[in-house]
């Protein structure tokens, strides 16, 4: 399109290109397969399903094993940031927005030093 300025005799004064493009907004609720690279390079994946109430977070990992709730929730500016509990510690994921998927990193603090690694979610197959 175009964008026009007039001036206070209403003859056109400015005037250029003008594109928009519409921005299709993240959803975070759902149900994502999610890969954690383990500090011996092997993947550990589980399930994450999230849940949105009201602007808020909530959800649970959960593997062939186990299911742990999440402690908290966060997406702001294309970022993501979850926790929750993994024996007396607690587990940090922060990851990126980029194409439908998060990508990113986990963190674990252990007496002996943290252990981290790669981590990506994508949206599981129904």
């Amino acid at each position: 399109g175009k964008w026009v300025v007039f001036d206070p005799t209403g003859q056109e004064g400015y005037s250029g290109k003008w594109v928009a493009q519409r921005v299709v907004p993240f959803v975070l609720a759902g149900t994502w397969s999610a890969t954690s690279v383990l500090p011996d390079g092997s993947p550990n994946i589980a399930t994450l399903t999230i849940d949105e109430k009201e602007g808020a977070y909530s959800g649970n990992v959960a593997s062939d094993t186990t299911e742990i709730e999440l402690k908290t929730v966060a997406l702001k500016d294309e970022k993501v940031t979850i926790t929750f509990p993994f024996g007396e510690a607690t587990v940090t994921i922060t990851a990126e927005v980029k194409d439908g998927k998060l990508n990113g990193k986990w963190k674990l603090p252990t007496p002996e030093g943290d252990l981290s690694g790669k981590w990506s979610a994508e949206p599981k197959a129904e």
